[in-house]
């Protein structure tokens, strides 16, 4: 199938495709998001097309598509970058640009070597163009990749300032969340209650505290997100949280609690 327009090649990982969604075969119509990422040495498909970095809004511009590119990786002017695809949604990542287009050609992207290189980011790879795909192929192979698709973009949408402000919002209250599991008596004298503000001591010996700042210690205070009950299942693999009255009397729960805080500002400089 032939186009007037350049195509736009991203990398589609197997298990998108491979959970669910369209399988993007020529002439398929698909939707997801872009992001952008350094280039590997044995990468065929690079950005050739002019951009303009939007440093504000972590993303590149291009004519008739827009991708997310992450600050972190650098400036994305001065070296060769790759493109994936995905259309499935995660709530706690940077905003991306989406894209909805028309797939014309298809690409198989496998190792070229033994599957211990892939860790390396090295390990040469071979690209078979190819004219259809299964979702579950019955003769998998373990050097295999995904897809690079080659698709021309009908429309694209790019995140909004208040989308991008929602998402700095949500991470820095993240960086101030806390789990703390320990027994009920613990906690007080009744179970604690979602929205109270909870004063704590997180040197007590009976308590565990993970989280993005596992390492505070000392008496710290914040805003109870989520109090459940710890019930380890049978078979000792997992742990079920289940809900709990408020008020309830600790010495009488007889299972560790479960608590999410949202630590106070005023502890972090």
């Amino acid at each position: 199938m032939g186009t007037a327009d350049p195509l736009v090649y991203a990398s589609v990982a197997f298990w998108e495709y491979g959970c669910c969604g369209e399988l993007p075969v020529p002439g398929a119509r698909v939707s997801g998001t872009l992001s952008a990422v350094p280039a590997r040495p044995t990468e065929r498909f690079v950005v050739t097309a002019p951009f303009a970095f939007v440093a504000d809004f972590e993303l590149l511009r291009f004519d008739t598509w827009s991708t997310r590119w992450d600050r972190a990786h650098g400036d994305p002017t001065t070296q060769p970058i790759t493109v994936r695809f995905s259309w499935h949604e995660d709530s706690s990542a940077y905003p991306q640009p989406a894209v909805t287009g028309t797939v014309h050609e298809i690409y198989e992207a496998s190792l070229d070597s033994g599957i211990g290189e892939q860790n390396t980011g090295d390990a040469p790879r071979v690209y078979r163009r190819v004219e259809s795909v299964e979702r579950h192929p019955a003769d998998f192979d373990a050097r295999f990749l995904g897809l690079v698709v080659g698709f021309t973009p009908e429309s694209r949408a790019e995140p909004s300032a208040t989308a991008i402000a929602d998402h700095a919002a949500l991470i820095e209250k993240a960086s101030r969340t806390i789990s703390i599991s320990g027994p009920a008596t613990a906690f007080g004298d009744t179970a604690p209650t979602r929205g109270d503000l909870l004063r704590i001591d997180l040197e007590h010996p009976r308590l565990r505290v993970e989280g993005n700042r596992a390492d505070l210690s000392g008496v710290v205070s914040g805003v109870i997100e989520q109090v459940s009950r710890m019930i380890p299942h049978q078979n000792g693999l997992f742990t079920l949280l289940a809900s709990v009255t408020a008020g309830t009397p600790a010495s009488s729960i007889d299972a560790d609690l479960y608590v999410r805080v949202l630590v106070d500002r005023s502890y972090f400089s």
